[in-house]
């Protein structure tokens, strides 16, 4: 290989190495000036979030809603068969024992909602504003009165459930035989 050859060859290496050098430095710098711009916004919102978590004293129905598959009611079985059904003696002891029997009642935490009866006159009152007021208690609509007024009616009905919530569609709330229309 000739003296002028390696020259070319050299040249070319050198212009290839100059080139990708270039080509780096630039990518190097846009990457750098992205960044740059990047993290002054990122750094011109605060980054420190404040959760309040609370948990009210009072918990409004329906914001528990416990499922049971167990066939067997157990308020029926007892009825039935009060023989098998009874309290430990010493009820601390029990649950220190078997913890999976002795769950937290929420049921403590549920107030009874007193709703206006029907019937009534609305006056065009703003039921959300009111509930609002009312710490965030009591009827939020004229359907929700009604609906209460329905509950007392469903309590008081011998065989009946003790109540229901804003259903969709009627369904049959009382024992075979009984029968009421809303």
């Amino acid at each position: 290989m000739s003296e002028s050859n390696k020259r070319k060859i050299w040249k070319l290496l050198f212009t290839w190495k100059l080139l990708k050098s270039a080509i780096f430095i630039v990518c190097t710098a846009c990457f750098s000036w992205q960044s740059a711009n990047f993290l002054q916004l990122y750094f011109t919102y605060p980054t420190a979030t404040r959760v309040d978590i609370s948990f009210p004293e009072v918990l409004i129905k329906p914001a528990v809603t416990l499922c049971n598959s167990n066939p067997v009611s157990r308020w029926g079985f007892c009825d039935k068969y009060p023989n098998l059904c009874q309290e430990p003696n010493n009820l601390t002891t029990f649950c220190k024992r078997n913890p999976y029997f002795c769950e937290y009642d929420t049921s403590d935490l549920v107030e009874e909602q007193h709703l206006l009866e029907s019937p009534y006159q609305t006056n065009c009152t703003d039921y959300e504003d009111l509930w609002k007021k009312n710490n965030k208690t009591g009827p939020r609509s004229q359907e929700m009165c009604r609906e209460r007024c329905r509950w007392n009616f469903f309590k008081s009905c011998n065989g009946c459930e003790n109540g229901f919530s804003m259903l969709e569609k009627p369904k049959r709330m009382c024992k075979p035989g009984r029968f009421f229309s809303v």
